[in-house]
């Protein structure tokens, strides 16, 4: 298996970005390894080295080294599958509503956003994509379009929410 595909395998198999990051230093300390040995080879007998590998200080010399962060942050999988736990959500004014909350598959979200701005008294969560919160007007069935984003890039769906008014309560005779 050569060095690209172990590192994708390694990465199909991560199941967080800390697992993620693990997996991907241990594809860069395999590297390391591997061009250390090479050097002792290197030190050991340079004429016959050199003859084996005449690319050898080209490709090295060649290698870009970027900081662990930055191979993570590029192999990390875009978000996917963004969906809501109640779409079509319908609440009630004046009524403390169930957190409505995202999942979504690929890589770990980094942030979320929704537009356009959605009813009065709900609140939504950058951090988690959650909303929450009591209605305050009452609003007719929009779609409220949210997006998850992280280094690997974006997923989004449309939300659909109607605030119905409270019904009458009742009491007459």
């Amino acid at each position: 298996m050569d060095t690209i595909a172990f590192l994708q395998a390694q990465i199909a198999q991560a199941t967080s970005r800390a697992d993620l990051r693990q997996k991907v230093a241990d594809v860069v300390n395999a590297l390391n390894a591997f061009l250390a040995a090479l050097d002792a080879q290197l030190d050991q007998a340079p004429e016959l080295f050199a003859a084996q590998n005449p690319n050898y200080f080209e490709f090295v010399e060649a290698l870009p080294i970027p900081s662990l962060d930055t191979l993570v942050d590029t192999l990390t999988a875009p978000p996917g599958n963004l969906t809501y736990a109640s779409n079509p959500a319908i609440y009630i004014l004046g009524t403390d509503i169930p957190v409505n909350t995202p999942t979504s598959t690929g890589g770990a979200v980094v942030s979320y956003s929704v537009a356009p701005e959605l009813p009065a008294g709900l609140t939504f969560n950058t951090a988690t994509g959650a909303i929450s919160g009591i209605p305050t007007v009452v609003s007719a069935a929009t779609d409220y379009t949210v997006t998850a984003v992280n280094s690997g890039g974006s997923a989004s769906v449309n939300l659909n929410i109607t605030v119905n008014d409270a019904p009458p309560s009742g009491g007459g005779a």
